[in-house]
C-alpha cells in the first residue's frame, strides 16, 4: 500500500520525522514496515517498523482486503537489515480523482 508523500504519515509522536522525497511515496509493506521511497521508487530513504495499532491506523483508508491482510502483522518484529532497506516488489498507488478513466 503506497501513498503519495503529501498528506501522508511522515512523523508521529512515537517516531522522529522520516526522510522523504517530496515527489516520492510512503509504502506500508505486508511486513508492517513503513518505507519512504524516492520519486522513482528505486531507493528506500527511510523506514519505520510499525506496531499493529500504527499499521491499523495507517491502513484505515485502504480497502478491506488490504486491512485484513495486515491483521496481526507487527513491523517491530522485522530485524533483517536487508529486508528493512529492500525496495518493495510491487508498489500500488491509490487512484487519484484526477486520473483519466480507464479505456
Amino acid at each position: 500500500m503506497a501513498t503519495p508523500v503529501e498528506g501522508s504519515l511522515a512523523s508521529s509522536n512515537a517516531h522522529p520525522p522520516m526522510r522523504i522525497d517530496p515527489d516520492g511515496v510512503v509504502h506500508l509493506g505486508r511486513d508492517g514496515v513503513l518505507r519512504s521511497l524516492n520519486a522513482d521508487h528505486t531507493v528506500v530513504l527511510d523506514y519505520r517498523r510499525l506496531s499493529p495499532e500504527e499499521i491499523r491506523d495507517f491502513a484505515s483508508p485502504a480497502d478491506q482486503a488490504t486491512q485484513n491482510a495486515l491483521i496481526g502483522v507487527d513491523g517491530r518484529n522485522v530485524n533483517d537489515v536487508k529486508q528493512l532497506w529492500a525496495v518493495p516488489d510491487v508498489i500500488m498507488l491509490p487512484k487519484s480523482s484526477n486520473d483519466p478513466p480507464a479505456q
